[in-house]
């Protein structure tokens, strides 16, 4: 290649990056792959790079049109199903409220009724499980430093009862973190061992460690245990345990727990055997501010 050609190929090359700089992925070098010419390689590599590029920026914009389009299919959705349930909890009040003054409802008809309404504020639970889980973008929510450890103090005492013990096993670190994303993901996760502990006195533990590179948080119990062949089904959304006599789930919660960890940059596990109890780990990448 001649210096004034070599000179051309440079411009080009040049021009190609800086349109890729300014996010223009549409121009392309009309090259021959040449093994033997530097200049051409560098060329044919530059316009593999755009076409990637530009593919991802398309890709991108599909998935960004098709989270925004699920949103408002979730929001429209939840509004069109309410409104029915809406209407049958109405009826079932009115049909109730019939029979009392006619004094003709049996323990039959008054035990049905209970159930119709307990199946309406269920799929309601659900609706409203099923939006929130839509709408769940970690990375759209701000970051400040947080005392976790005062927030699970905050969190113990909306969960005080008789039968529930719940024990910080390790200090607490501060994080850089979201305080809400935060709040839910343990939130969920003591509710999730209170729901299913059947026993006189319900002991949850939560502990923590870090290797430098991340948190580990751990909420442990004293539970009925999780058979393994369950492990990675209940972070799966509507899967509930079977056998749980007694106990109401839409099948949300841990779903939710595994997006907003994920999300976050990390991982969920769960350590569980029947009749061990279950141990939930989490971790969160450490950040900094800047």
């Amino acid at each position: 290649m001649t210096q004034s050609l070599e000179n051309k190929r440079l411009e080009e090359i040049l021009e190609m990056i800086t349109a890729m700089a300014a996010l223009d992925f549409s121009k392309r070098i009309d090259v021959k792959v040449n093994p033997d010419d530097p200049l051409e390689a560098i060329a044919y590599g530059v316009n593999m790079l755009s076409e990637e590029l530009q593919n991802n920026v398309i890709e991108r914009r599909r998935l960004s049109d098709i989270n925004r389009h699920l949103e408002d299919f979730a929001y429209t959705t939840s509004h069109d199903l309410k409104s029915p349930l809406h209407a049958v909890q109405g009826l079932v009040t009115i049909l109730k409220n019939e029979l009392e003054e006619s004094e003709e409802v049996s323990p039959e008809i008054a035990r049905l009724l209970e159930m119709i309404s307990g199946s309406v504020l269920k799929m309601r639970e659900m609706i409203d499980g099923i939006l929130e889980y839509s709408r769940l973008d970690v990375q759209s929510y701000p970051v400040s430093w947080m005392d976790s450890e005062k927030e699970l103090k905050e969190i113990m005492e909306l969960h005080a009862k008789q039968n529930v013990k719940i024990i910080l096993d390790t200090p607490m670190p501060a994080l850089w973190f979201n305080r809400i994303v935060f709040i839910q993901i343990m939130d969920n996760l003591i509710n999730n061992s209170m729901k299913y502990c059947k026993k006189n006195l319900c002991e949850i533990h939560i502990a923590h460690h870090s290797d430098g590179a991340e948190h580990t948080f751990s909420v442990s119990d004293n539970g009925p245990g999780i058979d393994p062949v369950f492990h990675a089904k209940i972070f799966e959304l509507f899967v509930s345990l079977p056998h749980q006599e007694g106990v109401e789930n839409t099948g949300i919660g841990l779903a939710t727990v595994k997006k907003l960890v994920e999300n976050s940059g990390g991982k969920i596990r769960l350590e569980s055997a029947p009749g061990k109890g279950a141990a939930f780990y989490f971790t969160i990448p450490i950040s900094l501010p800047g």
